[in-house]
């Protein structure tokens, strides 16, 4: 932890978002520049992309809507697109601008252009694979082809990363040469990154029911800043936790990013819900132990589909099913890089993961 507590009055941003006449979004910071006068939101999301954003949920067309996201939105207290108070942040100007209409039908949420980072920095450089370099590529190559070649760019689209290009994309980039002939340029940009005690008091909130975080490779980064806040602050912990557990934050961070991550906030009072090689959920321990209606809900909606158990968290999501520990008692994630960690019962009976470092959570 720091010396001192972050900063706690809010900090209204110097910069709203300006649109040119090309809908992509200059300058940085906050669309609607909402004060939302030290409420608890409802959701806030980090890293949005081209889909499944709570936006698009909520205000979107019925070809945008998301299951998963549906199902996890549903432990949030409020599902009125008219009340519900939201944040959602990135910082890739063409994704920003693609949701303003829909951030126009929603009077409650927010839409800002940073990146979340450990700490504040102006002008980082962000990799970047626009819209309009996928168009262009589109047109160079045969009709026959563009709709696979589409279908590939679109997670390219996706890949946009603080400081250095996605660790997958060298090789989806060689994919793509070898069966399109065509080179997929990263263009460099500006980003500012702000700590997740700026994101709240920049829009003046304190804390949110449901944290959606996706930001290929630095969930762990932005988690940290998180838990270095709400040291301090601890009325602003969000009460489910979901990111991403690929394996990117390991290749950005070493092996076992993650995981440390995972264990870090349990140390601060979360439970580890599920895990699986997309995404994982931890939930604050007295929202599991006295839930709300919304939340006892979404805690029963876990079952294992081997021995249909509730309640034995955590459970691991697979490709064949989710399952609860012991019908998992052996289980090695199906990840080339992550192939030395191991789940199984220790000795007392409950949960833990071991790897070559030995750390034991």
């Amino acid at each position: 932890s720091s010396s001192s507590a972050p900063s706690r009055g809010w900090v209204p941003c110097s910069t709203c978002l300006g649109f040119g006449a090309s809908g992509v979004a200059s300058g940085v910071m906050r669309y609607k520049q909402l004060d939302f006068q030290g409420e608890r939101l409802h959701f806030v999301q980090i890293g949005l992309g081209t889909n499944t954003t709570f936006i698009q949920n909520f205000a979107g067309e019925s070809r945008e809507f998301d299951r998963s996201l549906e199902w996890l939105l549903g432990a949030a207290s409020e599902q009125d697109p008219q009340r519900l108070r939201g944040v959602a942040v990135e910082p890739v100007a063409e994704h920003v601008a693609s949701l303003r209409g829909m951030v126009d039908r929603l009077p409650g949420v927010e839409l800002v252009q940073a990146a979340i980072g450990e700490k504040d920095t102006w002008g980082a450089e962000i990799k970047v694979f626009g819209p309009a370099a996928r168009d262009a590529l589109l047109r160079a190559v045969a009709p026959a082809k563009r709709s696979r070649l589409e279908e590939q760019l679109v997670y390219i689209l996706n890949m946009s990363c603080v400081g250095s290009v996605h660790p997958l994309l060298p090789q989806i980039c060689c994919n793509i040469a070898r069966e399109f002939n065509v080179e997929v340029k990263v263009e460099s940009r500006a980003a500012d990154v702000w700590t997740w005690s700026r994101l709240q008091n920049s829009c003046n909130f304190r804390g949110c029911e449901v944290l959606v975080v996706d930001t290929e490779g630095y969930d762990a980064q932005i988690l940290r800043s998180l838990i270095e806040h709400c040291r301090w602050y601890q009325n602003d912990w969000p009460r489910l936790i979901q990111f991403e557990t690929m394996g990117h934050c390991d290749i950005l961070e070493g092996h076992g990013a993650e995981w440390q991550v995972i264990g870090s906030l349990e140390a601060e009072g979360y439970r580890l819900i599920g895990y699986s090689y997309f995404n994982s959920h931890l939930a604050r321990e007295q929202d599991v132990q006295e839930p709300d209606a919304k939340m006892l809900d979404w805690l029963q909606s876990w079952k294992c589909d081997s021995c249909s158990r509730c309640w034995a968290f955590p459970y691991i999501t697979e490709n064949s099913g989710v399952f609860c520990r012991q019908c998992r008692c052996k289980w090695t994630p199906p990840s080339p890089s992550s192939d030395e960690w191991t789940w199984r019962p220790d000795d007392a009976g409950s949960w833990s993961t071991s790897q070559q470092s030995g750390a034991q959570w």
